[in-house]
């Protein structure tokens, strides 16, 4: 190891500058741990509004042609799927632009992982590809399909006897045993 000379006073100014910074790193860990607490606070709040909102008027308050006296603020948005499950927020998303957009209601994986992000999901964590290609999959209500010569997503109405399936049976109602 080759260790070179550095005299008392660079020692004594790096120790200074170290000792600075451990004040300042101190302090803004402090600032950040109020902040967080507020956010926690506060997100809980917004995530129990937004789903009584949506229960009273039957569908999300972002939702394209939701009926609101004209003086009411509109919501931006940027949380809607904060605290949702993946499998719901992308029914939220597919069902949105199928009502905007009845005509081409197609959506790809990266289109609907960018919603997603722009919506909240996971915040303050990023949108996992991942788990919303898997999500895409496993969700019922989501039809695959092809758009601009790409894999397309949309939103399909689940028959009664799809709801009802969810429980691990297939289409015919036949349980699979690696599911039991």
């Amino acid at each position: 190891m080759n260790v070179t000379w550095i005299s008392t006073a660079i020692v004594a100014n790096y120790l200074e500058e170290l000792a600075t910074d451990d004040e300042v790193i101190e302090e803004v860990a402090a600032e950040y741990e109020s902040v967080k607490a507020r956010l926690d606070v506060r997100l809980r709040r917004y995530i129990a509004l937004r789903d009584f909102i949506t229960e009273q008027l039957g569908q999300s308050p972002y939702a394209h042609g939701v009926d609101r006296p004209s003086d009411a603020p509109k919501p931006t948005g940027s949380f809607r799927y904060t605290g949702m499950q993946i499998g719901e927020a992308v029914i939220q998303v597919l069902q949105d632009e199928l009502k905007e957009y009845p005509n081409n209601p197609w959506l790809n994986l990266d289109e609907i992982i960018e919603k997603l992000a722009d919506g909240g999901l996971g915040f303050p964590d990023l949108v996992q590809a991942r788990a919303v290609n898997a999500a895409l999959l496993k969700t019922t209500g989501v039809a695959p399909g092809t758009a601009s010569g790409r894999k397309a997503y949309s939103y399909e109405q689940p028959n009664a006897n799809e709801a009802e399936d969810s429980d691990g049976s297939d289409q015919d109602g036949d349980v699979d045993p690696d599911e039991e």
